[in-house]
């Protein structure tokens, strides 16, 4: 409040913060309704703050979540920018590829953790254009030792709609794999020999028969060790054993890529 009256000295006291000014002499009336218009205006910002400072809360306590959950699961997990830059990983990936967030933050870091480094642009492009990505990737520890993972890729929305980023996932399968193919050769070797087992053979031998049947030429070689029964007599079966191993990769030595041998016990 105050009697000066000229411009300069009202635009001064804005600038240095004041929110109105009055001239003397003022009407009471007038004075009061000032006052009130300020203190609603001023409960209004306080309430618009508290409420925003409330979100932000919010936000922040549901980010801490989001990150305290990520951290804590098994999979592998990368967030990268636009430029294909990491800006965060969590613990499961620091350990799979044991590595730091700092080793993957250049433009094509996560590219060199493939043992096929020419998968990235397939799976970045297709990210970028707004498709996920998924499949089975060998990645390379910081030992260069092989995981068999199952990767997926999705892209990061931006505010704009575009692909602001992608986040990846990796799942280690290597043990589920190495079941796999362990389930696959009991199904189809013999155990002791780790050659083919009848019941795949018989199969591969029906197919050569129709095949053969329509023009194609095969054929079947077969070997009979006499007096076997002699060597599991006398030396032991044990013995007998390491005779049939023996035998077996001299077999596989002397045959050609893609011929099937197999044992046949009576």
């Amino acid at each position: 409040m105050t009697g000066k009256e000229s411009v300069d000295d009202k635009l001064k006291a804005f600038e240095l913060g004041a929110v109105d000014y009055v001239n003397k002499p003022f009407q009471v009336a007038d004075f009061e309704a000032r006052i009130l218009s300020q203190l609603r205006h001023k409960r209004s910002r306080d309430n618009a703050e508290a409420a925003q400072l409330l979100e932000q809360k919010r936000t922040h306590e549901e980010l801490s979540r989001i990150s305290k959950a990520v951290d804590s699961t098994s999979d592998a997990v990368c967030l990268l920018d636009g430029a294909g830059c990491s800006h965060y990983v969590n613990c499961a990936f620091q350990q799979l590829f044991q590595t730091t967030l700092n080793s993957v933050q250049q433009p094509g870091s996560v590219a060199r953790l493939f043992r096929k480094p020419e998968s990235w642009p397939l799976i970045w492009n297709s990210c970028k254009a707004g498709t996920p990505w998924s499949g089975e990737i060998e990645v390379l520890t910081a030992n260069e030792q092989g995981v068999m993972t199952l990767c997926r890729a999705d892209p990061v929305s931006g505010i704009d709609g575009s692909t602001g980023g992608v986040v990846m996932i990796f799942t280690d399968i290597s043990q589920r794999k190495r079941l796999e193919s362990e389930l696959l050769f009991l199904a189809n070797c013999d155990p002791l020999t780790g050659l083919f087992n009848r019941r795949y053979f018989d199969e591969h031998l029906e197919t050569a028969v129709l095949e053969a049947k329509r023009g194609s030429r095969s054929y079947l070689l077969y070997l009979d060790l006499d007096n076997f029964k002699v060597v599991n007599d006398c030396v032991g079966h044990a013995a007998g054993d390491r005779l049939l191993i023996e035998i077996s990769r001299i077999l596989v030595k002397n045959t050609r890529e893609g011929d099937k041998v197999a044992p046949f016990w009576w």
